[in-house]
């Protein structure tokens, strides 16, 4: 079993104990991933199936951890965490 399937990348613990998890589509061969906030890409713990918006905004609104697997191996040297913030504006 590969450490990516049986793993999540993220996991994010938020209001009401929810728990959320990002597994990457695939591995990176350059080690870097790009994890979007986006009910599409995350599962509720135990579920396979994506979560829906109300759950990702019910964890968001008090977010208690947040945790980052950084590798699949034990021969890291170095490990960096880039995060990166944007908005959507609706303009009606």
């Amino acid at each position: 079993m590969d450490v990516g399937d049986a793993f999540p990348l993220v996991q994010i613990v938020g209001n009401f104990r929810v728990v959320l998890e990002h597994f990457p589509k695939k591995i990176s061969t350059s080690g870097r991933y790009e994890v979007r906030l986006r009910e599409d890409f995350w599962v509720e713990r135990g579920k396979s199936r994506p979560t829906t918006r109300e759950t990702l905004m019910t964890a968001l609104q008090k977010v208690q951890e947040i945790l980052i697997r950084f590798s699949d191996t034990a021969e890291v040297t170095r490990a960096s965490l880039e995060v990166t913030y944007s908005t959507l504006i609706y303009i009606y």
